[in-house]
């Protein structure tokens, strides 16, 4: 009977040690740390890495439920830029300063080939990171982010910073007027087909800086990165949402494979292109449909070349 108690009590000892031990070894759970302004949470400890960037105004909270899911298998950073989702306001050319945080990221976390996956303004960075950082990506997956803003394709380079300005002075700077700005945003062709998610996602966005907002929005908008496609040697993914009410005017729909090809030709010159059309879905796929969302990143995962 003490012989029994004894290795009771040793084998609940170990138990208790063990738990103990899972509960405060950080490398069980996610890390958060700070990286050249970048606030990022890793999540996973084996597998091929992927950076999740957010776009205009949102954090790591838009990448939230699919890279849960991709830490099984892989090495995820999820990133929040500066100025958004409560971080402190970005600096002067946030743009380009988000770029080379992504880069020293890489660089200090001795990533081997992640692919950056980008929602909208998130997706632009991607692009742009794989048109000058030949040979430290993966791949590229862009969702509804092009290198050119929409509708604006045909301006010329001397015409841009002006257009871009006009936009950016467009913007509320009062935080209460642009928290209202963005419910109104998130209930239309930017935001999601639910208007309860609308309004979840619309908090959330509304924590952001305004006038970081507005900043990187005149860099976006005064970008063109259609020049250099043809210097990406890795293979892109391009999501092309379509939700049909939102491409109807005066009775008129534009077809969802005619969407398909016009983001296949802002897209012009990329190597290894592929454009996929997601529907039912607006500009937050990941919360319209996120089973086709992940299929197609899945689908493109799976066809990478291995290492």
């Amino acid at each position: 009977m003490r012989r029994s108690t004894f290795l009771l009590a040793a084998v609940l000892a170990v138990t208790v040690a063990l738990v103990s031990a899972c509960a405060t070894d950080p490398s069980t759970g996610p890390k958060t740390f700070d990286e050249s302004g970048l606030q990022v949470v890793k999540r996973g400890d084996r597998g091929s890495p992927l950076i999740f960037i957010p776009g205009l105004s949102s954090g790591a909270w838009t990448w939230d439920a699919i890279a849960d899911r991709y830490a099984r298998n892989h090495v995820v950073y999820l990133v929040t830029l500066p100025g958004f989702d409560g971080m402190p306001p970005a600096g002067p050319a946030p743009l380009a300063t988000a770029e080379a945080a992504i880069a020293a990221l890489i660089d200090h976390q001795h990533l081997d080939r992640p692919v950056l996956i980008g929602h909208a303004f998130g997706g632009t960075m991607a692009i742009h990171l794989a048109e000058t950082l030949p040979g430290k990506l993966g791949g590229i997956v862009a969702v509804d982010g092009l290198p050119v803003f929409p509708r604006s394709e045909n301006l010329t380079p001397a015409q841009r910073p002006a257009y871009a300005a006009r936009v950016k002075a467009a913007i509320p700077i009062d935080p209460a007027a642009y928290a209202a700005a963005q419910e109104n945003y998130m209930n239309s062709a930017g935001g999601v087909i639910d208007p309860i998610v609308a309004k979840q996602l619309a908090a959330k966005s509304g924590r952001s800086d305004p006038a970081s907002v507005a900043n990187y929005l005149q860099d976006d908008l005064a970008a063109d990165f259609r020049p250099d496609l043809g210097k990406i040697t890795v293979p892109v993914l391009v999501i092309s949402p379509y939700n049909p009410i939102d491409f109807t005017y005066q009775g008129q729909t534009l077809a969802e494979a005619d969407k398909t090809a016009y983001y296949e030709g802002l897209m012009k010159g990329t190597p290894k292109l592929k454009v996929i059309s997601i529907s039912p879905a607006r500009h937050f796929v990941m919360f319209d449909q996120p089973d086709k969302l992940e299929a197609a990143i899945d689908a493109f995962i799976m066809a990478l070349p291995k290492r």
